[in-house]
């Protein structure tokens, strides 16, 4: 029971964390950008959501009668793995910046949005661990992860769809954030692959 009313709060806690990010946070971002590039808006909102994808179909508890009707997905193992590195990279990206350019987001009229921030991605950075052994990864999926989230940093700082970041710090940002594309999704692989049992056939 215990276990079960765990399953669901991480959840609906994930959720609601997403909702606030993808409205709140992103809102206006949103309004602005064109609806074919909104993949590459709100970053840490997505991941969020995914990461509740991957728990709720791989983890456990789950009622029997929602296990025996997706049995039958396709195998989805890239996908959780993505979420895995989206939120270990973003989430460490927000605390990162947020501590170096600590007073350009703790304004007095900013501080309450920013703790609220700053803890959320602490947490869900955190809540990373309910994965670890339930993620199977293959070799195939290093490329596709360093492509994927170096093109997401391409986009955000070609087009200006990173995050709220200090105008000075975006020639320093961007490379770093690409070099944490490339290093988190290395890192993710061979933390899953260590963990997860075993990882998948090439």
């Amino acid at each position: 029971m215990v276990k079960r009313i765990f399953f669901w709060f991480i959840i609906v806690a994930n959720l609601i964390g997403a909702s606030i990010g993808f409205t709140v946070y992103f809102g206006q971002q949103f309004l602005s950008t064109n609806p074919l590039l909104w993949v590459f808006v709100a970053d840490a909102p997505l991941y969020a959501v995914l990461f509740v994808a991957a728990f709720f179909f791989r983890g456990k508890p789950k009622p029997e009668a929602l296990v025996s009707r997706f049995r039958k997905l396709p195998d989805l193992s890239l996908l959780w793995f993505l979420a895995f590195v989206g939120v270990l990279k973003y989430g460490f990206f927000s605390v990162f910046t947020h501590l170096l350019y600590f007073q350009f987001y703790f304004t007095p009229e900013g501080w309450f949005m920013s703790s609220v921030l700053f803890v959320a991605t602490f947490l869900m950075i955190t809540q990373l661990m309910l994965l670890i052994r339930i993620v199977k990864v293959k070799a195939s999926f290093l490329l596709v992860g360093i492509v994927w989230f170096l093109l997401n940093d391409i986009v955000d700082f070609t087009l200006g769809l990173h995050s709220r970041l200090p105008e000075s710090s975006l020639g320093f940002m961007f490379p770093a954030t690409m070099a944490m594309s490339v290093g988190f999704t290395i890192l993710s692989y061979l933390i899953l692959k260590r963990y997860s049992g075993s990882s998948m056939h090439k």
